[in-house]
């Protein structure tokens, strides 16, 4: 299994996902017009809708059609094989015409495989809102919907800290009932909350996630969202709400943060708002440093804490002088591990060694302090090890683990006292100002 995600690393995120990103266009390149859409959107949509195109993969077209061409040529050899008696029951057919004709019917059917699977979605931007399409499937998304605070995250592909396959962003939960999905543009098969389409589906009313299947990033297409979303959003679309749709909404609301009664922080990720101090000192920085919070993979209380590879990194504010001051303790608790284990066995040896000269006065003392060097280093080997692992929670100003992809919200531990409500209260008054 390992060799087999090795491969499948070595082949697509480091090889083909390489030459696709190199194919990504920039935010200004993509929009011609973009200082003018910044400065004056209303003025620039109305002149005009804006598009942006799909991602070309053509690498990973190329890769998996190969392979899939393969795959499908040998089934399709092995029944024709099988069949060609009872079809050509006098003469078997050519196999320079077999061969061909097989492996044309293999190239046909990853053709069409691979076109479906790389084909990407559009990113329309109208005066109205944004329309995203993929596959006939159209999701259309008043500005009012991306009027919300927070900011976009980014879930990485696995083994990878540069590949995004999917982003959520925070949305307000009263223009949820006006997002549309249509098929071919004229059939409404899903509204609100109930909007489920691969390209774009709610986690809850506080938060959609998109796939990144756009020929700009991720993240330059999400901030772009918000940015129109902010300005644009101010009003909602002319259109009476049910009763139902109320409910609906309200019953998928979720926090964005809240307090565990430990010292955890329970937070959303792309609601999450945090005051411009720093976390460890607390004095006024706008410098980040950011944590990777971990899937969780085996979890028996503080013994055991086993994450599996799956993360997303979490920007907290942490000013220069305390990053460095971590780094300092960091290093002095690994020192102190590594010297105990290394220095431990070779103080008791020491002890023990006068007992040992005095049963046997022509010991050679020197190789025996030889052995338990040699024995202290393996000791002294895991405890550098061990010490790395745990070394970063007990030192850093800040410990996020518990990350949980099907919510997109992770647990914060600051190590400044009183830090998690400043974060609480900003939270809370950035989401009231949004109402």
């Amino acid at each position: 299994m390992w060799l087999y995600r090795w491969l499948i690393h070595v082949l697509y995120v480091s090889t083909v996902e390489k030459l696709d990103a190199r194919r990504r266009k920039s935010l200004a390149q993509a929009v011609p017009n973009l200082a003018a859409l910044v400065s004056d959107p209303a003025r620039a949509l109305a002149a005009g809708n804006i598009a942006i195109g799909p991602q070309r993969r053509s690498a990973a077209v190329a890769v998996t059609g190969s392979l899939m061409t393969i795959v499908f040529w040998l089934p399709i050899a092995l029944a024709v094989g099988v069949v060609k008696d009872g079809f050509f029951p006098d003469a078997a057919p050519d196999p320079r015409v077999l061969v061909p004709a097989t492996l044309g019917a293999a190239i046909v059917l990853s053709t069409w495989y691979t076109r479906r699977r790389y084909r990407g979605g559009r990113c329309v931007l109208t005066r109205d809102g944004a329309l995203l399409t993929f596959a006939g499937d159209t999701v259309f998304c008043p500005w009012a919907l991306f009027n919300a605070a927070g900011r976009t995250i980014l879930f990485f592909e696995r083994g990878s800290q540069q590949f995004v396959r999917r982003f959520i962003v925070p949305v307000c939960p009263a223009a949820v009932p006006y997002v549309e999905a249509r098929r071919e543009e004229i059939f409404l098969f899903a509204q609100g909350i109930e909007v489920t389409t691969p390209q774009f589906r709610f986690r809850s009313a506080n938060e959609a996630e998109l796939r990144a299947w756009y020929e700009v990033a991720a993240d330059e297409i999400g901030e772009l969202l918000l940015q129109l979303g902010r300005r644009l959003g101010d009003a909602m679309p002319e259109r009476a709400l049910t009763p139902q749709e109320l409910r609906e909404t309200a019953s998928r609301l979720a926090p964005a943060a809240a307090l565990d009664g430990k010292g955890w922080l329970l937070a959303s990720l792309t609601r999450l708002v945090f005051p411009p101090a720093c976390c460890d000192c607390g004095g006024p920085t706008g410098t980040l440093q950011h944590f990777a919070a971990h899937k969780p993979l085996l979890r028996l209380g503080r013994l055991l804490n086993v994450e599996a590879s799956e993360c997303v990194w979490v920007p907290v504010p942490v000013c220069e002088a305390c990053q460095q001051a971590a780094r300092v303790r960091y290093r002095r608790w690994v020192f102190k591990r590594v010297k105990t284990a290394f220095v431990g066995p070779l103080f008791v040896g020491l002890l023990l060694l006068p007992l040992v000269a005095f049963r046997n006065p022509g010991a050679w003392v020197a190789v025996e302090l030889g052995i338990l060097f040699v024995l202290s280093l393996p000791g002294a080997a895991l405890a550098y090890v061990l010490a790395r692992m745990v070394g970063k929670n007990r030192t850093a100003p800040v410990r996020v683990e518990r990350y949980a992809p099907a919510k997109g919200t992770v647990a914060i531990r600051f190590r400044r006292p009183g830090y998690a409500e400043l974060v609480v209260d900003a939270t809370r008054a950035a989401e009231s100002q949004n109402v």
